[in-house]
């Protein structure tokens, strides 16, 4: 089944249509210049011969219909099949071959649509499974540009739909109980991973939007926890004895957090941790 996939095939299509619909109306206009010479052609015949030129001309009329149904089946133009059988009823509604013309083309339609339905429904699935959501509706609207409006295609269009919707349900109601579960553990840089991730990921989502008011604050604890986390690696190497990665480390939280209750009590500790480095202990 064709897909086309961006812009450029779209146009082409449109282009295809375009030239379609031109060179049928000029092929019309060119058909009705022969009849009007033909009729006056005709008023000269006699009777008989005027009989055998008509059945002639109405016989060269259905075969080039029949060719031209046929050849837009075969390039699978199915919007343009409707109005080229309505023409087949207007003027050969009595034709031996009509119906069976009719029933050829329906039939070939509709073998068509079950075959781009089937395709259809294997291309979206692992789009789906992937979370794709842009490439399944893609393949949905190559559908549709083959058969326009039809419920089949809608149908799917519409499941997919309610996977997407079901999908971020699941998604962001899991973000929010990872944020949940961490904030209650009191571990605010896990808390705050989730819910960074759960704004950028789907930042319209209902859940996304009240939860950018409470960033700040995560944001605040989460900074309260690294600053203890350095400030607890600090006192360890201290009562290890290691004073210079101690000084080391009380610097960075100095640059970090400048205005920190943990920056003060690190330039006071500063002076102290440099006259053991320097004795050694």
């Amino acid at each position: 089944m064709p897909e086309p996939t961006d812009s450029s095939d779209a146009i082409r299509q449109e282009l295809t249509a375009l030239q379609e619909t031109v060179a049928r109306q000029s092929g019309q206009l060119a058909r009705l210049e022969l009849a009007v010479r033909d009729l006056c052609e005709l008023v000269t015949l006699p009777d008989a011969e005027r009989g055998d030129r008509r059945d002639q001309q109405q016989l060269a009329e259905f075969e080039r219909l029949r060719a031209t149904i046929r050849q837009v089946v075969a390039r699978r133009r199915f919007d343009a099949l409707e109005p080229l059988l309505a023409e087949l009823d207007r003027g050969f509604a009595h034709h031996p071959a009509a119906e069976d013309v009719k029933f050829a083309a329906w039939a070939a339609r509709d073998a068509a649509l079950a075959d781009t339905v089937a395709e259809l429904r294997q291309a979206v699935r692992p789009h789906v499974a992937a979370a794709d959501w842009p490439a399944a509706r893609a393949a949905v609207d190559a559908a549709l540009t083959w058969f326009p409006d039809q419920t089949e295609i809608l149908a799917v269009r519409g499941q997919i739909d309610q996977a997407h919707a079901a999908w971020l349900e699941q998604s962001t109601a899991a973000l929010q109980a990872r944020i949940k579960s961490a904030a209650e553990a009191r571990q605010w840089a896990a808390a705050l991973a989730a819910a960074e991730e759960l704004v950028g990921r789907f930042p319209n989502h209902a859940r996304a939007v009240k939860l950018i008011h409470e960033l700040p604050t995560l944001r605040q604890n989460a900074e309260i926890e690294r600053r203890q986390r350095i400030e607890q690696q600090m006192h360890a190497l201290v009562r290890g004895g290691k004073f210079v990665e101690a000084m080391a480390l009380a610097e960075q939280i100095i640059e970090a957090f400048p205005h920190s209750p943990q920056a003060a009590e690190c330039r006071a500790m500063l002076p102290r941790l440099e006259a053991m480095a320097g004795s050694g202990g």
